[in-house]
């Protein structure tokens, strides 16, 4: 029996068919895979500016607490000086 063009069509159909397949699945898983890098890189961003943000109120506050301990040891070196300055007299 010689091979005729039907038998060829069988044999080379299921070979292209499969490189098609895999060559536009390529695309697709490329694509999906780029679209959740761009998600975990937008999440990432969203968590860097709430850190930021947390981080700036923070120093703020910090700035805030060192100023009124400072003005607390002021007025307690007063209140010190003014007391040592009774028992004298």
């Amino acid at each position: 029996m010689e091979p005729n063009l039907y038998n060829w069509i069988e044999l080379l159909l299921v070979p292209i068919t499969a490189v098609v397949t895999w060559v536009a699945s390529r695309g697709k898983r490329r694509n999906d895979g780029m679209q959740a890098l761009q998600q975990t890189v937008n999440l990432l961003a969203e968590d860097n500016k709430r850190l930021y943000k947390e981080l700036t109120e923070n120093k703020t506050r910090i700035a805030q607490l060192e100023a009124k301990q400072a003005a607390l040891e002021a007025e307690n070196k007063e209140l010190k000086l003014k007391i040592e300055n009774n028992i004298k007299k």
